[in-house]
């Protein structure tokens, strides 16, 4: 079978994505990541806290979890989701990368202890380890994995397209858009990684997020938000 060119998804991808639409999409959701029952009148249903780019610093890990640990003990009452929007981890920090990430895995864990953790592909957890061989590795620790980025390989998405959060009656939606420029992933991964374009992707994913839902979440890598806002679409 010939290899598409990088940077474009095969035929049958491309098609079941971008016509099949919101039906295509659901085959990669598997139900709420997590329930939570809704609150009383004047107090937060759900705390979703957002975390993105730390890049091995290991410097600021003990105080992410101590500001994490103590925004969730203000609020006990209320359930609290961490948003992981890619790049934990960093090849340009020498301890980070002779351990292979060691001290951002201990992190995850330990978060993972205080609350649900949704956790969308960066380019830069490929930076240790192979993305099938991240997503392995992280939902080994309870981590909800989403990813648009497929793998070359299967032609599917290396993880769910997106997940939902319950709340009550309601559903939270939660899609991950990961950066479609190669250049920005390590060469040993850029032959086996599909990222679809976000804004088209987000075009079709969108109508299946917004329907019946009263809040959604779209975590879009800040690599391509720059350049191309998805405002309108």
């Amino acid at each position: 079978m010939t290899t598409p060119p990088q940077g474009t998804l095969p035929a049958f991808s491309r098609r079941q994505l971008l016509k099949g639409g919101s039906a295509a999409l659901a085959v990669f959701v598997a139900g709420p990541v997590f329930s939570a029952k809704a609150q009383g009148a004047g107090e937060a249903d759900l705390v979703l806290l957002n975390l993105a780019d730390v890049h091995s610093a290991y410097d600021r890990l003990p105080q992410l979890l101590t500001q994490i640990r103590a925004v969730k003990a203000s609020r006990p009452q209320v359930p609290h989701v961490l948003l992981v929007n890619g790049d934990l981890f960093e090849l340009g920090n020498v301890v980070a990368a002779r351990s292979k990430g060691r001290a951002d895995w201990s992190f995850l864990r330990a978060v993972r202890k205080e609350m649900p953790v949704i956790f969308n592909i960066g380019n830069h957890e490929a930076d240790f380890m192979d993305q099938q061989e991240f997503v392995r590795q992280a939902r080994s620790l309870g981590i909800t994995v989403i990813s648009n980025i497929y793998d070359r390989r299967t032609g599917l998405p290396y993880a769910r397209t997106f997940t939902a959060i319950q709340v009550g009656a309601a559903q939270v939606p939660v899609l991950g858009l990961g950066v479609n420029a190669l250049t920005t992933y390590p060469k040993a991964v850029r032959d086996f990684i599909l990222p679809p374009d976000p804004v088209e992707f987000f075009q079709a994913a969108y109508p299946a997020l917004v329907t019946g839902s009263p809040f959604n979440v779209v975590l879009p890598m800040r690599a391509w938000w720059r350049t191309r806002p998805f405002w309108g679409c």
